[in-house]
C-alpha cells in the first residue's frame, strides 16, 4: 500500500469538515444498524446449523439402531441384551445432546429479542428525528417490543420438534432400561407409559421457557437492561 500524501490527508479533513453534525450521527446510525442487522442474520444463521445438526444426529442414531436390530439375533439372549444396551446409551446421548440444543434455542431467541429491540431503538431515533418517517414506518418503533415471552417463539416449529424429540428420546431410554432388568413388559403398559413420558417432558421443556422468558420480561425496564446487554452474545 502506497503512503498517504499530505494532499489526500488534507482533502479527508475539508471532507469531514463539510458534514455537519447532524449528517455524521445519521450515517453513524446507519452504520449501527446494519452491523446489529448482519449481527442478527449470523446468529439466526448459526443457531439454525446446530438445530440441524442436532437433527441430522438424531436421524442417524435412529437408523443405525433399526440396523442393528435386524442384524440382531433375537433368540439369543446376549445379543438381545447388547441391543437392549446400546440402545439405551444411544438414546440417553441423544436426550442428553436434545436438552442442550433446546437450552440454545433459548438462548437464540433471547439475544434475538435484544438484537430486534437495538433496531427498535434505532429507528425510534430515526422517527424522532423526522416525525413524518411515523406515517410511513413498517416496524413498530416501541423500545420494549418484541417480548421475550412471545407466541412468536412458543409456538415456533422448532421448539416444539426439539421438545417431542427430547421427550421421545427420554422415553425409549427408559424402555431400553425396563428391557434390561425385566424379562418382559406388557405392550398396552409400555405404550401407555411411553406417551405419558413423551408428553409430560415436552410439556415440562415448554413451561420451563416460559418461565425463563417471562423472568427476562419482569427484568425488562427498557429496551435491553444493563444486566441483559453485558451479557456475552454467542
Amino acid at each position: 500500500m502506497g503512503k498517504i500524501s499530505e494532499k489526500d490527508t488534507r482533502l479527508t479533513n475539508k471532507n469531514r469538515e463539510d458534514i455537519s453534525p447532524k449528517e455524521a450521527s445519521v450515517q453513524f446510525m446507519l452504520a449501527e444498524y446494519n452491523r446489529i442487522t448482519e449481527q442478527e442474520i449470523y446468529h439466526r444463521k448459526t443457531g439454525e446449523s446446530r438445530v440441524k445438526l442436532y437433527l441430522t444426529l438424531a436421524s442417524l442414531v435412529g437408523a443405525g439402531l433399526v440396523a442393528f436390530r435386524q442384524a440382531t439375533d433375537i433368540q439369543n439372549p446376549v445379543a438381545l441384551r447388547e441391543f437392549y444396551c446400546v440402545s439405551f446409551i444411544a438414546l440417553l446421548f441423544v436426550s442428553l445432546i436434545g436438552i442442550i440444543v433446546f437450552n440454545l434455542l433459548l438462548e437464540r431467541w433471547r439475544v434475538t429479542v435484544i438484537y430486534l429491540r437495538k433496531l427498535t431503538r434505532i429507528r425510534k431515533w430515526f422517527a424522532d428525528l423526522d416525525p413524518n418517517l411515523n406515517s410511513g414506518l413498517v416496524y413498530p418503533t416501541d423500545e420494549t417490543k418484541p417480548n421475550f415471552l412471545s407466541k412468536r417463539f412458543l409456538s415456533s416449529s422448532l421448539a416444539t420438534l426439539i421438545s417431542v424429540l427430547n421427550g421421545i428420546s427420554i422415553a425409549g431410554s427408559l424402555f431400553f432400561l425396563g428391557l434390561l432388568f425385566l424379562s418382559t413388559m406388557s405392550i398396552v403398559l409400555t405404550v401407555s407409559l411411553g406417551g405419558v413420558i413423551v408428553t409430560a417432558i415436552s410439556l415440562l421443556q415448554i413451561v420451563i421457557a416460559r418461565e425463563k422468558m417471562n423472568s427476562l420480561d419482569r427484568d425488562e425496564s427498557a429496551a435491553f437492561s444493563p444486566k441483559q446487554e453485558n451479557k456475552n452474545i454467542r
